[in-house]
């Protein structure tokens, strides 16, 4: 991921297409889907993705805008650490906003035991997410467009570059 800056809604990264993310529980991933940029919030139990253009698989087929419900991300110099807590908000690509995994939130609330402080914060999260994405206030009004289209005119920029060069 590429730190393309920060603001007020906190910290946002680009992703680019094929690039492999790493995570303890799943460290064979098949590489990202599309071209993304990626919020981590400062102290809130987030983060949201949005993707450049809808693909023919994985999350960005079906969705414009993805938010995992997790611990607050602890951001340093090199890494951004989170517990990722299986419930999922979305929007597709037509403008709906749904709720995923909750089945896979409760069972593992259950088998992993998580503390009442955190399935309270995680419900709050989610909650406060939908209503966010649903009402299109900040940081889903629209704040993400500068950062979008910086990220992905960049990737066009060398592109294009790229076809320039080969041409000469």
């Amino acid at each position: 991921m590429v730190l393309l800056g920060e603001d007020d809604a906190g910290i946002w990264l680009g992703t680019r297409r094929g690039n492999q993310i790493e995570s303890p529980s799943s460290p064979t991933s098949p590489g990202a889907s599309q071209d993304s940029i990626t919020l981590f919030p400062r102290k809130l139990g987030w983060s949201a993705r949005w993707y450049s253009e809808r693909a023919t698989v994985g999350r960005a087929s079906k969705y414009c805008t993805y938010v995992d419900i997790t611990t607050p991300p602890e951001v340093s110099e090199t890494d951004v650490q989170l517990v990722d807590l299986d419930l999922d908000v979305v929007k597709t690509w037509d403008g709906e906003v749904a709720l995923l995994d909750e089945d896979e939130f409760e069972h593992n609330r259950l088998a992993r035991g998580y503390p009442v402080r955190v399935v309270r914060d995680a419900l709050k999260s989610e909650s406060n997410v939908r209503e966010a994405l649903l009402g299109h206030t900040f940081p889903f009004d629209g704040s993400a467009q500068p950062y979008m289209d910086m990220w992905f005119r960049l990737d066009q920029s060398l592109a294009e570059e790229g076809a320039e060069t080969r041409r000469t």
